[in-house]
């Protein structure tokens, strides 16, 4: 068994070149947009807030001039990655190439106007993020 998964983990897979999600296909990188405003129910806002609490990440620029936004997710099961991109623009990216068992992963990534916009949604209906998320809405004003 250990040498099976020895050979497991020395298997690389091919980068990424597209997602599929919603029936579309989206070829990568599908670069920061702000064509993409689709309304957002409350329902929808408060499922995407409480992913967020648990896989996105709040993060400030190098340069300290505002703040990041980003959440990864299984290339396979995409589609809220998606749904982030149309609801709050920012971009879809790779994020880390598929190894032995290990499945490739795609981030949505916010920067900008479009992390600002994204925080000050995402605050309302987050728990465990709310106070990151509110720092990063009004950042660098704080």
């Amino acid at each position: 068994i250990s040498r099976l998964r020895a050979v497991l983990r020395s298997l690389e897979f091919a980068k990424l070149s597209y997602i599929t999600a919603f029936g579309e296909r989206h070829t990568l990188p599908v670069r920061a947009s702000s064509a993409h405003d689709e309304l957002v129910t409350l329902g929808e806002l408060q499922y995407m807030g409480g992913f967020f609490d648990g896989d996105g990440c709040v993060s400030p620029l190098s340069n300290m001039t505002g703040c990041v936004l980003s959440v990864g997710q299984s290339a396979n099961k995409s589609e809220i990655l998606v749904r982030y991109y149309k609801a709050f623009g920012g971009g879809l990216y790779n994020q880390q190439k598929g190894t032995g068992l290990v499945k490739a992963s795609v981030q949505w990534v916010a920067r900008g106007v479009f992390s600002k916009a994204a925080a000050l949604r995402l605050a309302q209906v987050t728990v465990l993020k709310r106070q990151q998320l509110s720092i990063a809405a009004h950042w660098p004003k704080i």
